[in-house]
């Protein structure tokens, strides 16, 4: 549904552009009918205070430190970087490179987010066949072949398709992260570190391609997700889940 919000937000933007509605207008007219359309929700929203966790389980204050978790948050990172690269970025590139106007422009994201959203919806019956670590190495695969078309051929049928492909490869990656750093701990610490690294990776990766783009062009600096593409179907073995108890282990000692 974030990403169904995505695709309606850049149809309006798109649309906005196209008849020339100021910024400011448009989100002014936004932010009253989002406001307006959420309090009706509100009143739907459970009260989950009483599912707080009442103590920490031993050992996860060095949940950190293990290799699993910092893999997992690695991929997290990554897919930010690739998922934020061509999200903030595919309508400046359409612009820029494919050389349209400002309305056919935000198709590019459009097409990222609505490729996105139907993957989202679909992406655990595959992963139910198979496993987190081939689906996501198969978005991470997705992603980079996408990335290289919208490199190899800015034009906008080039563009528009690659920008689709890595919303493919994207939509599954950060979801199983994120369900990957849950199972890594009873407490919600792993769970944290990994969102806090894909935050993260949505911070840096926009000053990263930035800079890239100002100093070589933006063609060139899509090649900095197309990296991180590469490193995560590298990287994805981290996903694997943890093997179910024997009864075996010696249980925990209590201090």
């Amino acid at each position: 549904f974030w990403s169904l919000g995505a695709i309606i937000g850049s149809v309006v933007a798109g649309l906005a552009a196209y008849f020339g509605i100021a910024p400011l207008t448009q989100f002014a007219g936004t932010a009253v009918i989002v406001a307006a359309a959420t309090a009706w929700f509100l009143r739907e929203l459970p009260d989950t205070r009483s599912g707080a966790a009442g103590a920490t389980p031993i050992g996860a204050r060095r949940l950190w430190l293990s290799g699993a978790l910092v893999g997992v948050a690695a991929i997290a990172f990554g897919g930010s970087i690739v998922e934020g690269g061509s999200a903030d970025w595919s309508a400046l590139y359409l612009r820029d490179l494919s050389h349209v106007n400002a309305g056919i422009a935000a198709a590019g994201y459009a097409a990222f987010s609505l490729a996105a959203m139907l993957t989202r919806f679909r992406a655990d019956l595959l992963t139910a066949r198979t496993s987190p670590v081939v689906v996501a190495r198969l978005g991470a695969v997705v992603a980079t072949c996408g990335l290289a078309l919208a490199i190899a051929y800015p034009a906008l049928a080039g563009a528009a398709i690659g920008f689709a492909l890595v919303g493919v490869g994207t939509a599954v990656i950060l979801p199983l992260a994120f369900a990957a750093g849950a199972n890594l701990g009873a407490s919600g610490t792993a769970l944290a570190v990994v969102m806090t690294s894909g935050y993260a990776g949505s911070i840096v990766g926009p000053a990263v391609i930035g800079n890239a783009a100002d100093r070589f062009g933006l063609r060139v600096a899509m090649l900095i997700p197309l990296a991180c593409a590469i490193a995560i179907a590298m990287l994805v073995g981290g996903l694997r889940p943890a093997p179910a108890p024997t009864g075996s282990e010696p249980s925990p000692v209590h201090e």
